[in-house]
């Protein structure tokens, strides 16, 4: 058996269904797959590789439970990738509801060195959802929201449109 668990994959369904999913194990004495969409049993022939950018689906989705299982799955790469790529260690990102938070304890800039400062962290931050944007090609037509969420205030950075 060639792949490994946590190869990133696109399962066709046998009705011509396209998941996108990640092996969740590998079964070597029954030569089989478990997929992490239902945990879907396939064997190496049903399994092509993913070719695409970690953060594509696949565009063919006709069924609604396919498209939010996708849906969620690219948020939560999108979560990864943040908090992977995080410049700031006094920075925590998060998801609620339909909106991502960058949190932090610091205070709100007063001096104009502390202002100018404030302004090149966002400027990484929304660099860093820049990035995103640029390897997500579009395909719910949706845009998340992306909020530092400072002690008593909000600042919004860019969204990210998936």
């Amino acid at each position: 058996m060639k792949l490994k668990k946590s190869t990133r994959v696109i399962y066709f369904t046998p009705k011509a269904d396209q998941i996108y999913t990640v092996i969740k194990e590998v079964n070597d004495k029954k030569e089989l797959y478990t997929l992490d969409f239902n945990d879907q049993l396939v064997s190496e022939n049903e399994v092509k590789l993913n070719t695409h950018s970690i953060f594509s689906v696949p565009s063919s989705m006709t069924n609604d439970n396919i498209v939010s299982y996708h849906y969620n799955q690219l948020i939560n790469h999108i979560l990864d990738f943040l908090k992977n790529n995080n410049p700031y260690h006094d920075i925590n990102v998060s998801k609620e509801n339909d909106s991502i938070y960058f949190e932090t304890t610091i205070t709100p800039p007063k001096t104009l060195e502390e202002k100018k400062y404030f302004h090149e962290e966002i400027d990484k931050l929304n660099g860093l959802i820049g990035q995103i944007n640029s390897q997500i090609k579009s395909r719910f037509n949706k845009h998340i929201e992306v909020n530092l969420k400072l002690p008593l205030s909000i600042h919004h950075l860019h969204t990210i449109r998936i």
